[in-house]
């Protein structure tokens, strides 16, 4: 966190409150060393005891985030507990997927979150996922995330979205709604990329401006792309072919092109935590005569 310009911590699951012990753990470690830096939490408030909220409010918890469509919306035991946390936290929070089969749902709960003073509602583009009841008759679109990623979403969340804030506006609520599209989620994960890129990059590696890392990888044989990259997958085999790898920008690079083996340019999107390993997206084959793309 030392090495990049992190403004923020923020604490999920699962729900966090089912290890509080350890909410709390970390929440206090992180504020010791960069108590500069802004603190929220997720949950579905299932969980959630008024002593708890006492406690991350002394420990400096900036923010609660609740999802109340995990419990139908209007659970009277989630909405309790959420009219306590905007009393004892600074800033709390709806955020929910925004589900156009629950628009009637969510607008009659709208009313009572403005009286609560609930001061934001975060609707997410909906995902549809495998086993979703609500994902078998809804019409559905693909969308590539972090440059890799296939993930179905709701064709309507996003006129979902529109018709839940025309609803504000025309009953004069003061709930502040953010639209997180997929598109902000993948302007979000390029940022992260470009964070991860440069704690993660090797000297032979060169990160683009879309947060990808490049090198280019050499081998005194001719290989197509396929070989290429079942060479890469194999095991540890970023680490046994390390000493293959050049920058991009050198100019032995250039050189190598000439060679009678085989220079393939690598693309990378790096990891999105350190234990992982990054995703090959890219081989470019640059001097056999099968030129061609993986």
């Amino acid at each position: 966190m030392n090495k990049s310009q992190f403004k923020g911590v923020s604490f999920s699951g699962g729900d966090c409150f089912l290890v509080f012990d350890k909410l709390i753990e970390w929440l206090t470690f992180f504020k010791k060393h960069r108590p500069d830096i802004y603190y929220w939490a997720y949950t579905n408030g299932l969980s959630v005891k008024e002593q708890q909220l006492k406690q991350l409010a002394a420990c400096g918890l900036h923010e609660l985030r609740f999802n109340i469509a995990a419990t139908g919306y209007a659970s009277p035991r989630i909405l309790n507990i959420l009219s306590t946390a905007v009393r004892l936290i600074d800033h709390v929070a709806v955020e929910i997927p925004s589900i156009p089969q629950d628009y009637e749902k969510l607008i009659a709960v709208l009313p009572r979150l403005d009286c609560m003073n609930v001061q934001y509602l975060n609707l997410h583009e909906y995902l549809l996922m495998p086993g979703d009841p609500y994902s078998k008759n809804a019409a559905s679109g693909t969308f590539i995330f972090n440059k890799h990623s296939k993930i179905k979403y709701d064709a309507y969340s996003l006129q979902n979205t529109e018709k839940v804030k025309r609803f504000c506006k025309k009953n004069n609520l003061n709930l502040r709604i953010n639209n997180c599209s997929l598109q902000k989620k993948e302007n979000q994960m390029l940022h992260r990329r470009l964070v991860m890129g440069k704690l993660v990059k090797k000297t032979y590696e060169r990160l683009t401006d879309e947060g990808l890392l490049q090198t280019v990888f050499t081998t005194p044989q001719k290989l197509n792309t396929l070989e290429v990259e079942a060479l890469w997958q194999s095991k540890n085999g970023d680490r046994t072919f390390e000493h293959h790898f050049i920058h991009p920008e050198k100019a032995s690079f250039y050189k190598c092109k000439k060679t009678a083996g085989t220079v393939v340019r690598l693309t990378f999107v790096p990891p999105m935590t350190l234990e992982k390993k990054r995703v090959l997206i890219k081989t470019e084959i640059e001097n056999n005569s099968t030129k061609g793309i993986g």
